[in-house]
């Protein structure tokens, strides 16, 4: 259960209320040319991004600040990666299989390792720098795929599936 729980819990919920919902939502609002498929992927990103705040209730502030850039990067690949495969079962295993290893880390490594990251300037240094490798490196295939979405006509079957 301690790691079926974060990969089929927190990737299911997530991508269908981020991906699923917020993403489709948008996109509705935005318009389904490719500049408003691609806005509507960057809000829905910032809006999960975000919605990792909430994580300053058990962690330092500088690594969940570092979590907010990495998820929102996170998030663009994800709504690219959907919008790509017109559906979130792709999201779901990806963001599934990161929850899990990073829970294996976390298995190998100090409980408190995440948390103590700020105490001194060589941490906060180190953290910004992989912070912006990682979204960078995020970053890099989430735009190739967004640059190949097709915009026209994109809609949802009865399945909650896009298709064009």
């Amino acid at each position: 259960m301690v790691i079926l729980a974060p990969f089929i819990g927190t990737g299911l919920f997530e991508e269908t209320l981020h991906r699923g919902l917020v993403l489709k939502i948008l996109i509705n609002k935005m318009g389904d040319t490719k500049k408003g498929m691609i806005t509507a992927c960057v809000i829905s990103a910032v809006v999960f991004g975000i919605a990792h705040l909430s994580n300053l209730v058990w962690v330092a502030p500088l690594p969940v600040i570092s979590q907010v850039f990495y998820a929102t990067a996170v998030g663009i690949l994800f709504g690219a990666i959907y919008m790509r495969t017109k559906t979130l079962i792709a999201p779901i295993l990806i963001h599934g299989l990161m929850n899990v290893s990073v829970g294996i880390f976390d298995a190998f490594t100090s409980p408190d390792f995440i948390s103590q990251r700020d105490s001194n300037p060589t941490d906060i240094v180190e953290t910004i720098v992989s912070t912006l490798i990682t979204v960078i490196l995020l970053l890099i295939p989430a735009f190739v795929f967004l640059r190949k979405v097709k915009p026209e006509n994109v809609s949802e079957n009865d399945n909650g599936v896009l298709q064009a």
